[in-house]
């Protein structure tokens, strides 16, 4: 989820500890650290053991580290920036169904106008219920003291039983409003108070002029496909495999071509190590982990 954070502020933002990525790859960064630590320590011990090791091993590293990291840390953010704009077009797809609707409708009925207001709850309801589905929450009380859902609608999405499974090769299992499209309770609504008006006559308009507000109808719930879309497409496990491989090997490689360069003495050797090493793994590991922040919730390791 993304954190609000005031881009003025520079320092703030670089020190900034709530939604940071570098707390989750702190651990990797401490195991790089304590390898290149041990490194610098069998090197003072046994010089030899690395001798003919050049810093050219790291080169073709450098290249698909940095062509790595780049791609998908520009590809996270696309996907972000397209969640964004489907939000968005959510967004102006209820401005435009309410604002077409209150000129369809006649105007001066105590039930129409009743009717037009609880269609725009039911709208916000929607819309906000997409929210809680995209951040994984399940709890309505907030709402439903805002008065956002009425209690018999919480009722019927959470208690009553909507389906059962009766037919010859069903088991006679009953299930509740399914949980993973809670969205579609408040537009079927919508929809249903929609037709009602029409075959009331409370709408002056032609037959496709409705259609026209089926139409944006489908596009705020056509929102919740797109977004579940983005969530559910997750890199391929061969690309996300050879991605930290190679970040395991450009990292393992670096202690060493540290020593090699530097050519000092091995306090002076982890020195540079220790302030080389962490900036290193964090900024490489970070932008992995930011690329994560923008691509489906982490199941937990590191």
């Amino acid at each position: 989820m993304p954190v609000a954070y005031d881009h003025g502020r520079y320092w703030s933002v670089v020190f900034a500890r709530t939604g940071s990525a570098f707390p989750n790859v702190f651990k990797r960064s401490v195991l790089f650290c304590v390898f290149a630590a041990t490194a610098v320590v069998l090197h003072w011990f046994f010089p030899e053991c690395i001798q003919g090791f050049g810093g050219t091993v790291l080169s073709p590293f450098q290249v698909i580290v940095a062509f790595m990291v780049g791609f998908r840390m520009n590809k996270s953010f696309g996907k972000y920036e397209a969640a964004n704009a489907a939000v968005l077009e959510m967004h102006a797809d209820t401005r435009k169904f309410m604002r077409r609707l209150m000129a369809y409708c006649v105007q001066g009925n105590a039930e129409v106008d009743e009717t037009l207001i609880e269609i725009r709850r039911l709208l916000v309801l929607a819309c906000v219920m997409m929210k809680k589905h995209v951040r994984v929450e399940s709890s309505f009380e907030e709402e439903r003291m805002r008065g956002l859902i009425t209690p018999d609608e919480l009722k019927q999405l959470t208690k009553t039983i909507v389906t059962e499974a009766t037919n010859p090769l069903g088991d006679g299992k009953t299930d509740k409003y399914p949980s993973r499209n809670r969205p579609s309770f408040a537009t079927s609504l919508v929809q249903m108070k929609l037709v009602k008006l029409f075959r009331d006559g409370h709408m002056s308009v032609p037959a496709p002029c409705i259609a026209g507000l089926d139409t944006l109808l489908d596009h705020v719930s056509d929102t919740l496909e797109r977004i579940e879309l983005l969530g559910l497409t997750i890199a391929p496990l061969p690309y996300a495999q050879v991605t930290r491989w190679i970040n395991v090997a450009f990292l393992t490689f670096l202690p060493l071509d540290i020593i090699v360069c530097i050519a000092a003495q091995p306090a002076t050797a982890l020195a540079h190590q220790g302030l080389l090493l962490p900036a290193g793994t964090r900024g490489i590991w970070g932008c992995c982990e930011g690329g994560l922040r923008v691509t489906p919730p982490r199941r937990g390791g590191w």
